[in-house]
């Protein structure tokens, strides 16, 4: 009984999964071989960012749209992300460490920048809020 419970659970994740896959239509949120370019705000957060409340897990933003977070210096994710005036936009399933267990794919948050502190929160998510130094 329970590998046949292991085995539906897995077909739903599964079935949930491509189905997130199909409604992104396959788009990256930067739209090509990377985040492409950001907006004049977006440009603020091209670095390196450490979070207030781990110092070793960090957020790091390329300028040319590639980015990745980890723990310091060990990538765990990479991704393209693309900032939109305030939104952040970040694309999981465009970096080569894509697993496709992971259930959200394409990630929205709100960004302030204030005083080298970066501030996320999530649009998806009600009440996720994180806060970032910046490293470098």
């Amino acid at each position: 009984m329970k590998k046949i419970a292991k085995m539906t659970f897995l077909a739903a994740a599964l079935i949930m999964t491509l189905g997130l896959l199909t409604a992104c239509g396959g788009q990256r949120a930067g739209g090509g071989g990377g985040g492409g370019a950001q907006d004049t705000a977006g440009q603020q957060l091209v670095g390196t960012w450490a979070w207030d409340a781990m110092a070793a897990y960090v957020y790091s933003f390329e300028a040319n749209g590639d980015g990745w977070r980890g723990v310091s210096g060990v990538e765990v994710e990479t991704f393209v992300w693309r900032a939109e005036g305030n939104d952040l936009l970040i694309d999981l399933t465009s970096g080569p460490g894509f697993d496709a267990a992971n259930i959200i794919t394409y990630e929205r948050w709100t960004y302030a920048i204030s005083s080298d502190v970066l501030t996320i929160t999530s649009q998806q998510v009600d009440g996720m809020e994180f806060s970032y130094i910046r490293s470098n």
